[in-house]
């Protein structure tokens, strides 16, 4: 994200290389995959953070996750294809893929029940 602000910061230098600079960026920016990834890159949603397990969701935001799932602030464990339920709480009719997760406050993936980890030890860790 840092280097993400620097280079934002760089590209309104007055000068006339960086000029040049800006025009190709703005050229770039119009292409739909690079938007997107820039798009990703400065919101933060692409942010992946390295968490032990190596699964590929691990660490990243969760695409496509119910906001109001995280309302109260707690963790979720979203159950492959079933419901998501908070520790305690059920929340029907919403599940994810093949998989069971469980999705931080922060609705980053926290665990993925990929037999790494047992889910007892996530929560443990993240609640």
């Amino acid at each position: 994200m840092l280097a993400s602000t620097r280079a934002q910061g760089v590209l309104l230098v007055p000068d006339p290389d960086v000029m040049a600079l800006r025009e190709l960026v703005t050229e770039l920016i119009a292409l739909p995959a690079a938007n997107r990834y820039l798009a990703g890159l400065v919101s933060g949603l692409e942010l992946r953070y390295e968490l032990p397990g190596g699964h590929p969701l691990l660490g990243r935001a969760l695409p496509d996750l119910d906001p109001t799932l995280l309302h109260a602030g707690r963790a979720v464990v979203l159950e492959a294809g079933e419901r998501a339920r908070y520790p305690g709480d059920q929340v029907p009719g919403y599940g994810w893929g093949d998989e069971a997760l469980l999705v931080r406050p922060d609705g980053r993936v926290g665990w993925v029940d990929d037999g790494y980890e047992p889910l007892a030890d996530a929560l443990t860790r993240w609640t």
